[in-house]
């Protein structure tokens, strides 16, 4: 797996982000008042070999000690060629 500075896409770590050259779309849920929250959504990638146990795993050890709450809610698998 690649580390989590640089990674296959490009990406690198929060610390050398430069959020201007991201697309990210803004939805605007503002008058809805059972949004009570900002959200973000993120995608890591794990190569097909990992789990989703030892990727939940892997993400809860950066997120547990921050000061966000978040939820995990979709794992979704690979291509793997069975021949």
């Amino acid at each position: 797996m690649s580390s989590l500075n640089e990674n296959k896409s490009g990406a690198t770590s929060p610390k050398t982000v430069d959020t201007n050259k991201w697309d990210v779309y803004e939805y605007d849920n503002s008058d809805d008042y059972k949004q009570k929250y900002n959200e973000l959504s993120v995608t890591f990638y794990f190569d097909t070999d990992v789990t989703k146990e030892k990727s939940v795993k892997e993400i809860a050890k950066f997120l547990n000690d921050s000061e966000y709450q978040y939820s995990v809610d979709m794992f979704t698998l690979g291509y793997k060629d069975t021949e």
